[in-house]
């Protein structure tokens, strides 16, 4: 299932987000978890994405966003659970 456009009307200027959000559900939902983690909006978690990927359409951005923060997430579990004990 695809979800589109972007259930929240986005922040910032409307020209910086001309293109259609059609998502599909996993991606809009690993988004809203993201929003959760960091008590963020979701206009302004989409807004925040822009310019870190400027250039790049902005489903490729959000796609690249969403892989990057929940790998860091995994990469600092591992670390903790192979981090010495006391």
């Amino acid at each position: 299932m695809v979800r589109s456009p972007c259930p929240e009307p986005l922040a910032g200027d409307p020209a910086e987000f001309d293109e259609p959000l059609s998502l599909p559900d996993p991606l809009w939902e690993a988004l809203e978890d993201v929003c959760r983690r960091e008590g963020v909006r979701l206009p302004d978690l989409l807004a925040g994405i822009r310019p870190s990927f400027e250039g790049v359409p902005m489903v490729e951005a959000i796609e690249s966003f969403v892989a990057v923060y929940f790998r860091r997430i995994v990469h600092a579990q591992e670390r903790n659970r192979t981090a010495p004990r006391h």
